[in-house]
């Protein structure tokens, strides 16, 4: 089967209930699809046909990872949350810990790394130093759980309680390794999210079943026919006014299982800023898939 020079490989499938012949460009693949009464010569030639779509394809995602991979490298030492770039400030380790402990502060997040790593490698220069074209210093809003947010990262935990006002004394930025990150974001997310959801819908007229905090891969949110609704996790990295959004748009659709003139109308009559979000949401909305 056909393969493209300077292209992902390319994979060939059929399958039983589909109807036409389909090609899905991702970063690292390229994936042609087929009824099973396609030949391999009919599928090889659509793939030929769209070549010069492929390659414009495949050229427009390399760079927007290429920017995304220079994003990250600038924010080195930073994780986002509630639209903002939060400093990661590295704190010294807790004697006999073998587990990351990452603690939300206000403007911050507090990094307590395993007592046995060596971390002089994964610490950052400020952001001032590192050339980021952040400005000041990120600052986010105030916590609304009364004391220290609960430890949030894949590995086991043990809670540490400190004075809201406790402040650092070792102000370098740590990188800390992704999947500690975003079991960190996580966590965040299934404590806030819920607690924000309640906080808007009692306050409209609608009526929903369950909340749930997903990982979807493409969607911000969604809602059931039984009124389930699904709020992606990646949505704490976003301001309040997007999650405001969302939660509004998916509780419109407890009315509407459509987006029809309707629902859309019901959607401004509950939030005004929906062409503000749909431009925050094309501009900006890929940062939080970080």
């Amino acid at each position: 089967m056909v393969q493209l020079d300077d292209c992902p490989p390319v994979t060939f499938v059929k399958r039983r209930n589909q109807r036409s012949l389909r090609i899905r460009v991702k970063a690292d693949a390229i994936v042609v699809s087929a009824p099973l009464r396609c030949s391999d010569r009919q599928m090889a030639g659509f793939l030929r046909e769209r070549e010069d779509w492929v390659r414009k394809t495949v050229q427009r995602l390399s760079g927007q990872r290429n920017k995304r991979h220079a994003t990250l490298n600038e924010r080195r030492g930073f994780t986002l949350l509630h639209g903002k770039w939060v400093p990661m400030i590295c704190r010294p380790a807790r004697p006999g810990s073998e587990d990351w402990l990452l603690v939300w502060r206000e403007g911050r997040v507090d990094v307590y790394p395993p007592e046995n790593l060596d971390v002089l490698d994964m610490l950052v220069p400020s952001a001032k130093e590192n050339g980021a074209k952040s400005g000041p210093a990120p600052q986010t809003h105030t916590a609304s759980l009364p004391g220290d947010a609960p430890p949030a990262n894949p590995l086991r935990q043990t809670q540490l309680t400190l004075p809201l006002n406790h402040e650092p004394s070792v102000t370098k930025l740590i990188d800390v390794p992704r999947e500690i990150r975003i079991g960190f974001e996580k966590e965040w997310a299934r404590t806030r999210l819920p607690e924000e959801f309640e906080q808007v819908a009692s306050s409209l007229p609608f009526t929903w079943t369950r909340v749930f905090i997903r990982s979807q891969k493409t969607k911000w949110g969604t809602c059931s026919s039984k009124g389930n609704i699904s709020l992606n996790w990646r949505l704490v990295k976003c301001p309040e006014f997007i999650r405001r959004y969302i939660i509004i748009h998916e509780l419109c659709h407890t009315v509407h299982m459509n987006h029809s003139k309707a629902f859309w109308s019901l959607v401004e009559a509950h939030f005004s800023r929906v062409d503000e979000a749909h431009a925050w949401l094309k501009k900006e909305g890929e940062l939080a898939f970080l």
